[in-house]
């Protein structure tokens, strides 16, 4: 399991309510899983490099392909960064750590370790 952080109760709280409003449209299971494989698992991440990279990007100084801009809009500043603290206070299994199992278009859940060999890998 991912090691506790330093995420405020209070903001993950809040933050929650943004997650639920917004970012579950692509970050299903409170940012366990994605609805695309290129989008990345959020919960768990460090609270520091989440805050600092959302910074970038809300600052056009890292530009990313699929970030829906059109979305962060619609929140403030202060509720994306309450966001991030509701993803940084999630724990998280090692077995919900790897690589993506999703395909576009189909919700599903990442279960694999990094060092499993792709799903299709057998056929």
């Amino acid at each position: 399991v991912r090691s506790a952080q330093p995420a405020d109760p209070e903001r993950a709280t809040r933050g929650k309510e943004v997650y639920l409003r917004l970012c579950q449209l692509c970050h299903l299971d409170a940012g366990r899983s994605t609805t695309y494989a290129d989008y990345p698992l959020l919960a768990g991440q460090s609270l520091p490099y989440m805050l600092k990279e959302m910074k970038l990007i809300l600052e056009k100084r890292r530009r990313v392909e699929i970030i829906k801009h059109e979305m962060l809009e619609l929140v403030s500043r202060q509720q994306i960064d309450d966001a991030i603290h509701f993803f940084a206070s999630q724990r998280v299994a090692p077995e919900e750590v790897g690589n993506s199992v999703t395909t576009p278009g189909k919700r599903t859940r990442r279960t694999r370790f990094r060092t499993d060999p792709p799903a299709d890998a057998a056929e």
